[in-house]
């Protein structure tokens, strides 16, 4: 199914290419850690396809780099400024950790886990396809307000991703801190500031990319910034860790107290008592 999907879009909106490297890259290196049975190059790999095939598409764009368009340069080295910010911190988070929870039982199980592998390709065809059809559109206006407003929003979210994971890591390297959860800082205003930016900066790339949009097929690719909002809110994101967390502290008053008076997305004053 997820293969069928990747091909569909790359058909119809005419970026075939994309869809061979996602999934070939995710299975090349996927298949080599079924082998070895690790995790360590998964996240990694993911970013780096992201990077990739966006160069890529850059490059084979009939403009080519040297006459490519300033909105088809900005959203390239958004996600390229992303995915290697992303990828060298999960890379050393997991060389630290020594391993993923997230694959705990996949590892031992062959199929399930290079399964894991395609889904992840899925993940950056999806998320990176307004990028896409906006590279590959030569009809491209020039830069107004809306554009502004996407590099903005863009940034926005990044900033936030950024200094969420950086107060997350100090905490946690902090002794004191051991067998605690973070609510300080941005943590204070949102159980999961990193995803809050994530979805944020994927939202402005879309919003950036779709003044370029000349086709209404075009506008499929706002699943872009759904897909990261169903992944993120219902899948493999904030359940996975509100349920680890759960487990861990849920008989913690004063994390019952957390939980009960701070937003679980969308960041907002401390003083506000919301849920998710």
């Amino acid at each position: 199914v997820v293969v069928a999907i990747c091909y569909s879009l790359g058909f119809l909106l005419d970026v075939k290419h994309v869809t061979v490297i996602v999934l070939g890259t995710n299975w090349f290196i996927g298949i080599l850690s079924t082998i070895f049975a690790t995790e360590y190059f998964f996240d990694i790999t993911g970013c780096t396809t992201f990077s990739i095939c966006c160069i890529f598409s850059l490059w084979i764009s009939p403009s080519g780099v040297e006459g490519a368009n300033v909105r088809q340069v900005i959203c390239t080295c958004m996600v390229v400024v992303w995915a290697t910010r992303l990828g060298v911190f999960l890379l050393l988070r997991i060389l630290t950790h020594g391993n993923d929870s997230r694959f705990d039982g996949l590892r031992e199980r062959p199929l399930r886990f290079i399964n894991v592998w395609t889904i992840q390709g899925l993940w950056a065809l999806l998320v990176t396809l307004p990028v896409h059809v906006c590279i590959a559109n030569q009809d491209q206006p020039p830069l107004g307000i809306t554009d502004f407003v996407g590099i903005a929003i863009w940034f926005f979210g990044f900033s936030v991703e950024i200094l969420a994971d950086f107060q997350k890591s100090r905490f946690k390297k902090d002794p004191k801190n051991r067998d605690r959860w973070i609510d300080t800082g941005l943590w204070a205003c949102s159980r999961h500031p990193n995803y809050f930016g994530e979805i944020t900066l994927w939202i402005g790339t879309f919003i950036l990319c779709s003044s370029s949009f000349s086709l209404g097929i075009h506008w499929i690719s706002v699943l872009s910034p759904i897909f990261i909002m169903l992944i993120l809110l219902f899948l493999s994101g904030i359940p996975m860790l509100e349920a680890k967390a759960d487990a861990k502290w849920g008989k913690n008053h004063e994390y019952l107290e957390y939980k009960r008076n701070t937003p679980c997305l969308v960041m907002s004053p401390v003083s506000k008592k919301k849920t998710c």
